[in-house]
């Protein structure tokens, strides 16, 4: 008798571990009017996303995901096309793509505005995807400075200083927030091409 009810709570256990209601819904990705000017595209497939950590990194484990027909902005990246998702709180993520080829116009995406000659060309947008939290401290004390969602960062340096803060510095900073340099524990900016 102990041995036939330890069996069925192993059994409920497992069963309620693997039942679909467990796994995340996939993400269908949200437009901002701060990036209308943006290139859209719409995955033909379903895709892992990987999303925003602290010190700039992009992380994904396969859990997050994003359906076929989710709306992304459209990047570019080494000469590939890279998109990303705005999830339904506004976080950004990246689709996970091959990093040899990038998504692929036609079969990972359809869209009208994926030029190719938007891949190779040198006029760069580099955008903030979210609002941002910014100081002048590496500590991250003191008061933030918040940068819009849509911002774009012309003449930007941008690096990891260690595992959990970025430090940036761009003319748009320095006006809005009248320090030189910025650190925050993320800045999600990546290069959008335009419609």
């Amino acid at each position: 008798m102990l041995r036939s009810s330890l069996f069925l709570v192993i059994a409920s256990v497992f069963t309620a571990a693997c039942s679909s209601s467990s796994q995340p819904a996939p993400t269908n990705g949200q437009t901002s009017a701060a990036l209308s000017k943006y290139c859209t595209a719409t995955l033909t497939n379903d895709h892992a996303l990987m999303l925003p950590q602290k010190g700039g990194a992009w992380v994904g484990d396969g859990s997050a995901r994003a359906s076929a027909g989710t709306t992304f902005y459209l990047g570019a990246s080494f000469e590939r096309w890279v998109g990303y998702v705005l999830r339904a709180d506004g976080t950004p993520a990246e689709i996970d793509a091959d990093f040899g080829k990038g998504l692929v116009a036609g079969t990972d995406f359809s869209s009208s505005c994926a030029d190719p000659a938007k891949l190779v060309s040198i006029d760069r947008h580099f955008v903030l995807l979210a609002d941002t939290k910014l100081y002048n401290s590496a500590a991250l004390t003191g008061a933030a400075c918040m940068i819009a969602a849509g911002t774009e960062l012309a003449a930007y340096s941008y690096s990891a200083t260690n595992e959990d803060v970025v430090t940036i510095q761009a003319p748009a900073i320095q006006e809005k927030c009248g320090f030189d340099k910025a650190y925050a524990a993320n800045a999600p900016f990546v290069n959008l091409v335009l419609r």
